[in-house]
């Protein structure tokens, strides 16, 4: 029997959260969940309360960054199976006991040829920043801000090209980087090694990195795409994923698909679930908590100045004072 927590007067069982800016500094090497975050965490779970990581990025990164530091606090206080981590994208179910164990059962592959990907990727460098309105010194502006937060030397990906397709993208930025490719967005696979269901099965593919500062261009990439390519946007979802980035993943999978798991698993209620992102807004990672099917759930949005909340939406709570992984802080800190 699950104890019941307080929120602003709703009672609630179980925790959901978004992994990056919710509980760490977006595109900053080797961070991971904030401590204070991860102790209030660990004190709902002492109370029984259920907890959800529901994150659009890697495995690779949400589990080191959040759910192995997480799992390993919440063991060392006797709390070893509260923790469900749904990760690429949400289509991967890591649950966190005695051990970390992948749920194969849940796992959402969909299948692509080398010809679709290649489609995709020439669809994506046609698309580029010049050709949707975004000035030199906008591409130059962005280069910098993304290059400051991860730099080159902790992400050597960032010299990549699309394998040896020919391209542009963006001019070499200082003489250490003049013997490098130029800096250009790629096809990143996820989860090829998890399913058996053939060579091309993929959790997500994600095109990464596109512009998001100072103009955001990944909605005209995916229109670009869509309009390219409708049989492939009929039978996947296309959407923007993490920082800089576009994700590709199953019908079946997401945020939506990870949270009714989390609630048929657990026998919650949509109300018993509170959940806390940073982009709850249309046509971003979190717009799945938007739905009509989620207008009983308390959701708290920690949005970032730049990201605008979505007005008149039940149960959002938002304060402009509380964002990013302080805001988190401060609203876990109303739960009793």
């Amino acid at each position: 029997m699950l104890q019941a927590l307080n929120f602003r007067g709703r009672t609630i069982k179980a925790i959901a959260f978004d992994g990056g800016g919710t509980v760490y500094p977006k595109g900053v090497a080797k961070t991971s969940i904030h401590p204070e975050i991860s102790s209030r965490l660990v004190q709902a779970a002492q109370k029984d309360a259920r907890l959800a990581l529901i994150s659009v990025n890697s495995s690779e990164v949400d589990l080191a960054r959040v759910g192995l530091p997480l799992a390993q606090e919440l063991s060392a206080r006797q709390r070893e199976s509260a923790l469900a981590c749904y990760v690429d994208g949400g289509a991967r179910l890591v649950i966190y006991n005695t051990a970390a164990k992948s749920d194969a059962d849940y796992s959402r592959p969909f299948l692509i040829s080398a010809e679709e990907i290649k489609m995709i990727r020439e669809a994506t460098c046609a698309l580029l920043p010049s050709r949707l309105g975004l000035s030199t010194e906008e591409q130059t502006s962005w280069i910098r801000f993304y290059t400051e937060k991860q730099p080159t030397a902790s992400f050597p990906w960032l010299a990549k090209t699309l394998d040896s397709y020919p391209l542009e993208y963006f001019p070499v930025l200082n003489p250490e980087e003049a013997k490098a490719p130029n800096f250009a967005p790629w096809l990143e696979k996820r989860g090829e090694d998890i399913s058996p269901r053939g060579e091309n099965a993929v959790l997500m593919l994600a095109i990464k990195p596109l512009p998001r500062h100072p103009r955001d261009v990944r909605e005209a990439v995916i229109n670009g795409i869509c309009k390219s390519f409708p049989s492939l946007s009929e039978r996947l979802r296309i959407l923007p994923g993490g920082f800089g980035s576009i994700d590709i993943m199953h019908k079946d999978a997401g945020k939506k698909a990870a949270l009714e798991h989390f609630l048929m698993i657990n026998k919650l209620n949509m109300g018993e679930v509170l959940y806390l992102g940073d982009e709850l807004t249309l046509n971003r990672e979190d717009s799945d908590l938007l739905l009509t099917q989620f207008s009983e759930m308390p959701k708290v949005s920690v949005n970032p100045p730049d990201i605008p909340v979505t007005k008149d939406i039940p149960n959002l709570f938002f304060d402009p004072t509380r964002t990013g992984q302080e805001g988190t802080i401060a609203w876990l800190g109303e739960i009793t």
